[in-house]
């Protein structure tokens, strides 16, 4: 995975916080979930195009995540 694809895809899960979690999600859990997405965003950034890191990032943020992203 390149980072810029990684980067979309935590961007697109921090805009579905932004969107329609707050009616499925409590505050306190929708801010612990955009913090950990930012954690993982820095992450990306230190990585290199095609580090095995950036698919196991990718698959943290899905395992994890409680909103379906469309």
């Amino acid at each position: 995975m390149h980072k810029n694809e990684a980067l979309k895809e935590i961007d697109a899960h921090l805009s579905s916080l932004s969107s329609a979690s707050h009616s499925k999600l409590a505050m306190l859990e929708v801010k612990q979930r955009r913090r950990q997405l930012h954690f993982w965003r820095a992450d990306v950034l230190a990585a290199r195009d095609g580090d095995p890191v950036l698919d196991e990032i990718i698959r943290e943020v899905y395992a994890s995540d409680p909103i379906p992203v469309s």
